[in-house]
C-alpha cells in the first residue's frame, strides 16, 4: 500500500460545519458545567444540546459556517502549493 503524501502545513484549513463551530465554541463551557465527564460523554452531551437547539439558534451557527466557507474559498483561490505538495511526484536532486 503506497504511503499517503504529506499535507502542506501552509495549506488553508478546511471550513467547519455549523456543528463543529458550535462544539468548539461551547466545549469549555460544558466542561466547566460538567467536570466529571469524559471526552466521549462530553461529545454526546454537546451533540444532544445542538440537536435540541431551536432552528433560530441554529441559524446563527449556519451563518458562521457560511462565513467560514467564504474564508476557506478565498484562501484557497490564492493558495499556490510549493513543489512536492502539488500532487506531482517529488523532485529528487
Amino acid at each position: 500500500m503506497p504511503k499517503k503524501q504529506p499535507r502542506d502545513p501552509g495549506a488553508p484549513k478546511r471550513n467547519l460545519s455549523p456543528f463543529l463551530l458550535y462544539q468548539h465554541s461551547m466545549r469549555e463551557t460544558f466542561k466547566a458545567q460538567n467536570p466529571g465527564m469524559t471526552f466521549g460523554q462530553l461529545a454526546k452531551y454537546t451533540s444532544a444540546m445542538y440537536a435540541a437547539m431551536e432552528p433560530g439558534e441554529k441559524e446563527v451557527w449556519n451563518k458562521r459556517a457560511e462565513a467560514d466557507k467564504v474564508r476557506y474559498l478565498s484562501e484557497l483561490s490564492i493558495y499556490m502549493p510549493p513543489p512536492g505538495f502539488d500532487g506531482e511526484k517529488k523532485i529528487t536532486l
